[in-house]
């Protein structure tokens, strides 16, 4: 008899274990939670200039500027990509900057590396293009 009882409630608990809504119940599944920091390497040539995105900040440089930071906020997901806008104080003038970052096979034209992502970025009304990587 006891090992019926046993049968009967390891299977009881064996049902309340599901993955997912039951058939025709109406009800969907959670979403899976969305990824709040994307990090990736943007960069491009001529001229040369680089963006680092990660959790701690967004990083502009150039050979000519210093690396500036600007404060990381979340991307707006797009079906073009990832869209990161932010601005910053720098020396008492506000500075704004938006960096896109799309799917798709990228060269820098100049090393021949392949990147996966395109990147687009706009830093007080100047646009500059390149690619870009996840970081590592």
């Amino acid at each position: 008899m006891k090992p019926i009882l046993f049968l009967f409630a390891f299977g009881l608990s064996l049902a309340s274990c599901t993955t997912g809504p039951k058939p025709g119940s109406g009800s969907k599944p959670a979403p899976a939670p969305v990824q709040e920091v994307f990090e990736y390497v943007c960069m491009g040539t001529e001229p040369f200039w680089s963006v680092e995105i990660t959790a701690a900040g967004i990083y502009f440089s150039t050979p000519e500027i210093a690396k500036t930071a600007y404060p990381y906020k979340a991307p707006k997901t797009t079906d073009a990509g990832a869209v990161y806008e932010t601005e910053a104080m720098i020396g008492g003038v506000k500075s704004k900057l938006k960096v896109t970052v799309s799917p798709g096979a990228c060269s820098d034209g100049m090393s021949d590396t392949e990147y996966p992502y395109f990147s687009e970025v706009v830093r007080d009304g100047e646009t500059l293009k390149g690619c870009a990587r996840e970081k590592d």
